[in-house]
């Protein structure tokens, strides 16, 4: 029989668990590629594109302290670029990170505490061989996954260095050891990067090589047990803007042969990214349908990351405006989505 007691105790529990939870909810994304691709590039220009792309509405997305000393280092050095010679380098495969790094950002509301604290974790890329374990958990921790592509590699001389710079097989082997049992829906994001020549000349033709260059992943992702869980879409993103790449000159480093890309400034010298907020805007359709659907599921991931940030309407609908602005056509594809977690009618 329930007592007077009991009764209490269930209503306070019943209101504690109505209770929004305090503080920001934390979302983890894997910025996944090998060294040398370009994965702090990426994300230093898609906070500045982010920026600019919601400069008339309530949303704000600010780098923490770290983040933000880290990336204004690299704005000037990609902004440093048009300052010097005609053309630039970039040797493939070689130059990288040297110490994982977290790039923490708060999406908030302009004038507002941060609602979502979003962890770009930028892991560096010769831990793809040298630190295997580190990798894996990654891939099991973090809902979101950005690809890296290193797009000359991929597409200049019928993607010779593709297997040694983008390492396709050993990111398709990663993702079979930890997308064996997925109880969750994942978000995979491929992101071609300094692929301006492709974007400028035939996006389709990227598109297409892009989907050659990881068939195996892709064909992966339609397995019966994946294809309701795994959405999959591409997003080219140009880092720099006006450079276009010009040519190869191919070195050895013990007894290895790299490649050496060399970009061509155009005559509008200046750092101007392109659609490098496109990733971001995938990313937060898919948080919104997420949650959405999320009294009808019971993820424990998506349950814990999410809770209560998008109970504020004014919030949600901002969210909601800049997530619908995703392109879909001329080099960007959603490759899968069977349940349709990318809706804009969710």
């Amino acid at each position: 029989m329930s007592t007077p007691q009991n009764q209490d105790f269930f209503q306070s529990a019943k209101k504690l668990l109505k209770k929004p939870l305090e503080g920001p909810r934390k979302i983890k994304i894997t910025v996944f590629g090998p060294r040398g691709v370009g994965k702090t590039s990426l994300l230093t220009a898609m906070s500045e594109q982010f920026d600019k792309a919601t400069q008339k509405t309530s949303l704000m997305l600010r780098p923490e302290l770290k983040t933000s000393l880290i990336l204004q280092d690299k704005r000037a050095d990609l902004k440093g670029c048009f300052n010097t010679q005609n053309e630039l380098e970039v040797v493939g495969g070689i130059k990288g990170t040297t110490e994982p790094q977290d790039f923490e950002f708060s999406l908030a509301k302009t004038g507002m505490d941060a609602t979502i604290k979003l962890f770009f974790i930028d892991f560096p890329g010769k831990d793809l061989t040298s630190d295997m374990e580190s990798v894996k958990k990654l891939l099991d921790e973090c809902g979101i996954v950005l690809v890296a592509i290193d797009a000359p590699a991929l597409m200049e001389e019928e993607g010779r260095w593709h297997d040694l710079i983008n390492k396709p097989n050993l990111v398709t082997d990663y993702f079979k050891t930890s997308y064996q049992n997925l109880k969750e829906p994942r978000l995979v994001i491929f992101v071609p990067i300094k692929c301006e020549k492709y974007m400028r000349q035939c996006p389709a033709a990227l598109l297409d090589r892009v989907q050659q260059g990881y068939n195996s992943l892709i064909e992966f992702f339609d397995k019966p047990n994946l294809r309701s869980q795994v959405v999959a879409v591409i997003t080219p993103i140009q880092t720099l803007g006006n450079v276009e790449f010009s040519r190869i000159n191919v070195k050895n480093y013990n007894g290895q042969a790299y490649p050496h890309f060399y970009f061509r400034k155009t005559n509008i010298a200046k750092y101007n990214p392109v659609d490098c907020e496109q990733p971001l805007r995938y990313l937060l359709r898919f948080l919104l349908n997420i949650h959405l659907e999320q009294r009808f599921v019971l993820w424990k991931y998506f349950r814990k990351a999410l809770g209560d940030i998008f109970e504020d309407n004014a919030f949600r609908e901002a969210v909601g405006e800049f997530a619908k602005n995703c392109k879909t056509t001329d080099g960007f594809a959603v490759l899968q989505d069977e349940e349709g977690w990318l809706s804009v009618n969710k």
